[in-house]
């Protein structure tokens, strides 16, 4: 529910972009994440961020092993946007000058795979949730279940990435700062977070907004001048700030003249190429789920030869290991377990752009 300024109020609220108690104006209320109040969600009148006048944290690193396995799963057969991160990195690859990378929150750990499985660079991640443990596992990547502060060794690193992390963290300040000190001179670190101007834009549409405030799970919203403030703080002059969608994705150095080399768009094709490598190179969750995207892709970019031999070879999966059945669809009162062990969640998708190929027959 959004607060018009007739019915606002003022309060002095802390601001964790500020560090520090800041006027702020009642902008929504949300749906509190374990009961049926409200949360408050307040502007700060100096950084223009968004801000939770009770921060109330769910938590979610130890979870049910059945919601952890069912989320696993969702998050590697359709939930993962694996082209967000290969959209980012591909435009720092440079073939020439090898580079080194540290992912700070990679969960499964697919930019790591691209930048060291695919690209053939150096790459560590960071990943407290045990999904990364998966992906350390499906993936062959090194993942450590850590967070940036527990790092003890003093390596730095041409590219430290977070993406969709600082977000969740109470002291974004600090959180910069370490990764600051894990950056050389003349590297580069990107950070993505949900844009404090994505809640206007979607200001009619409840699903989007649920994401981008998630309240029980971020601690605020950032505007471009919160991001602004911090790098300041920290003494960075050289940084440039893109908006992407609903996202702020921030490439920063230390150095003048390096976000020079960031090129100025993704190559088209990374993305696409990257599944298919996945498909080849995988098995399990890892390679039906890129199995699906690349079929998705195909259809997409009106490949449809092409996606007819990876449309049969979805239904001979869906056969073999789901015994797929229709009356499975109609259960009255379905089980979980129908979702993750029986069925696969992009089967709706799946069908969906099955229509399409079959259409342009």
């Amino acid at each position: 529910t959004f607060i018009s300024k007739e019915d606002s109020i003022e309060k002095n609220i802390f601001c964790p972009v500020c560090d520090s108690e800041q006027k702020s104006s009642l902008f929504a209320q949300v749906p509190h994440p374990s009961n049926s109040g409200f949360l408050s969600v307040f502007e700060c009148s100096f950084c223009m961020s968004y801000i939770y006048e009770d921060i109330f944290r769910v938590g979610y690193l130890e979870l049910p092993p059945l919601i952890e396995e069912a989320g696993t799963i969702h998050y590697c057969l359709i939930g993962c946007g694996i082209d967000f991160g290969i959209n980012i990195l591909s435009r720092l690859y440079d073939k020439e000058v090898p580079k080194n990378l540290l992912e700070v929150g990679c969960g499964f750990g697919y930019n790591l795979s691209y930048w060291e499985s695919f690209k053939k660079q150096e790459a560590t991640g960071l990943e407290k949730a045990k999904y990364g443990l998966h992906g350390r596992k499906e993936l062959n990547v090194n993942i450590l279940p850590k967070y940036l502060d527990e790092i003890k060794n003093k390596k730095v690193y041409d590219i430290v990435l977070s993406t969709e992390v600082i977000e969740h963290v109470e002291d974004p300040f600090l959180f910069l700062k370490q990764a600051l000190l894990a950056l050389k001179n003349n590297g580069i670190l990107v950070f993505t977070t949900p844009s404090r101007d994505s809640v206007i834009k979607n200001k009619n549409n409840p699903a989007m907004l649920r994401a981008i405030l998630s309240p029980g799970y971020h601690e605020f919203v950032i505007s471009k001048e919160g991001i602004k403030n911090l790098l300041k703080k920290l003494g960075i002059n050289n940084y440039k700030i893109e908006e992407d969608g609903n996202h702020f994705i921030t490439y920063a150095s230390k150095s003048k003249n390096v976000l020079t080399k960031v090129k100025h768009k993704a190559d088209a094709d990374e993305h696409h190429n990257y599944l298919k490598f996945l498909v080849e190179n995988n098995t399990g969750i890892v390679h039906e789920g890129a199995l699906y995207r690349y079929f998705k892709n195909l259809v997409n970019k009106g490949l449809y030869e092409e996606a007819k031999i990876y449309y049969a070879k979805i239904l001979k999966l869906l056969s073999q290991k789901y015994k797929l059945s229709l009356d499975l669809l109609y259960k009255s009162e379905p089980h979980l377990d129908d979702f993750v062990s029986r069925l696969p969640p992009y089967l709706g998708p799946f069908f969906y752009y099955a229509g399409i190929l079959h259409s342009h027959r």
